[in-house]
């Protein structure tokens, strides 16, 4: 008998907010929607290309719905209460900004609070095969940074090279050799990391 889906899990959701679409394009599985939903910053954090197109997940949704592709959306315009659907011709006068569709000339204030459909939403930006490489070290490279992240917050021990090398190679089919060059990429920016060969470097809280 199959498990039914948890509720809490975002991915579980019917309609996704801006934030849950955003990681979906980026890159494109639940789980990593799971795991993000709840952390992640776009402001704040390194941006990252999707996992399929070399676009930023903001560019890569507006330019679809500006093409008119089919995602439902709903959303409150200021000065409104109700929330209401947002027609396929809008999206070209409107642009993203932090948690809100800006409307420019031709459409009024500023759309919040939108949602949409997510299963549109995963039907117009598909996963990508795992096989793929791109999909595999963007996949690499963000499980480390996040891994990274939760030490810091003290919720997680500091990752080891050698041991999330290993790791990485079975999760995301990456070969040696790309494992080793993802953890250096994200050693770059965090120095405390251990090398590629697993010696730990100190590192203290706050």
């Amino acid at each position: 008998m199959q498990e039914a889906p948890r509720r809490n899990l975002i991915s579980a959701e019917t309609h996704w907010d801006l934030a849950a679409a955003r990681l979906w394009i980026a890159f494109r599985t639940p789980e990593m929607l799971d795991r993000l939903y709840p952390i992640w910053d776009f402001d704040n954090l390194p941006t990252v290309e999707t996992a399929v197109f070399e676009q930023q997940p903001d560019v890569a949704l507006i330019s679809a719905l500006r093409r008119g592709v089919n995602i439902s959306a709903f959303g409150v315009v200021d000065g409104e209460f109700a929330p209401s659907a947002i027609g396929r011709e809008q999206w070209r006068f409107m642009s993203i900004r932090p948690d809100v569709f800006a409307g420019n000339v031709g459409c009024a204030g500023c759309w919040r609070g939108i949602v949409f459909d997510a299963v549109q939403i995963r039907k117009a930006f598909p996963s990508p095969h795992p096989g793929r490489a791109s999909y595999g070290l963007v996949g690499a490279e963000l499980d480390l940074r996040v891994h990274v992240r939760d030490f810091m917050d003290g919720r997680l021990d500091c990752p080891v090279g050698r041991v999330w090398q290993e790791e990485a190679i079975e999760k995301f089919g990456l070969s040696g050799r790309g494992a080793k060059g993802v953890w250096g990429k994200v050693a770059s920016d965090f120095p405390f990391l251990s090398d590629a060969a697993g010696k730990k470097k100190s590192w203290r809280h706050g």
